[in-house]
């Protein structure tokens, strides 16, 4: 069905497209000037900050699907929810899509007060209990811990048996109480999706390497998780770079676990 779905939306871009076209260009090759201006008026593709479209430089697969869904009837609405499970997560939200998709498969909960807190910086004992409750939800259940444990202890039981942490900064339980940052947080979807069968070809990772523009900084441990991550889309740069050390927010984690979802799903379908 996910291929399915991709498909008709390249189709749909491709259609677009040639509506967009000047009539005159019919049963002729479409100018190159023809088919920038048709994309920039569509929203389907916007320019760097000079505005330029940069349209020799490389595609990602996450770009270009982005162009695709954009391109589709009603796509520039995506990542949009139609109703918001939290107050504090307005359908307007940039994440508001991921949160809700989220929310009603489980594997996220609010902070109290029925508030998401989407701009919360995210700790390392939410990232694991968000991705043991998205795809170690059977581990979970069977899971004991000793009575006034801290609420994330079974979460944590959870991520050591499957290996979750390996490579991390997290080698305690005592450890999960800090922020996560963007180096264990690739880690931690590198190892997640490494158990379901799913990394980037060699290539995918030269590639991944060359775009990132602080790659020369990136940690040895580290490297692995950094190019794996980026190049399957699932966490993306900032401004270019990856800046491993930052920290993530609540509203970026449920769209990672949404990207890292859709990869286990897309590897699955026949």
């Amino acid at each position: 069905m996910k291929i399915k779905r991709f498909f008709s939306a390249l189709l749909s871009l491709c259609l677009t497209l040639a509506l967009a076209l000047p009539i005159s260009a019919a049963g002729n090759a479409v100018s190159l000037e023809d088919a920038s201006q048709a994309v920039t008026a569509l929203g389907i593709m916007s320019g760097d900050g000079s505005g330029n479209l940069n349209l020799s430089a490389k595609v990602t697969r996450a770009e270009f699907v982005a162009m695709a869904v954009k391109a589709t009837p009603g796509g520039d609405g995506v990542g949009q929810a139609a109703t918001s499970p939290y107050p504090d997560v307005p359908r307007s939200h940039w994440a508001s899509g991921y949160i809700q998709r989220a929310y009603e498969e489980d594997w996220v909960h609010g902070m109290g007060s029925g508030k998401y807190a989407p701009a919360g910086t995210l700790t390392r004992a939410q990232f694991l209990t968000m991705v043991t409750n998205a795809f170690f939800s059977d581990d979970l259940d069977k899971v004991s811990v000793p009575d006034g444990s801290p609420w994330y202890a079974a979460c944590w039981s959870v991520a050591q048996a499957n290996g979750l942490q390996t490579g991390t900064s997290m080698e305690r339980l005592s450890d999960l109480t800090d922020s996560v940052s963007r180096y264990d947080m690739a880690q931690v979807i590198v190892n997640t999706l490494s158990g379901e069968g799913i990394s980037a070809s060699d290539s995918e990772a030269r590639a991944a390497q060359a775009a990132i523009r602080d790659w020369s900084g990136v940690p040895a441990g580290y490297r692995d998780a950094v190019s794996g991550a980026y190049a399957l889309g699932i966490l993306n740069g900032r401004n270019g770079s990856f800046d491993g050390t930052a920290t993530m927010n609540r509203a970026e984690a449920a769209t990672v676990l949404c990207r890292m979802d859709d990869a286990i799903s897309g590897a699955q379908t026949p």
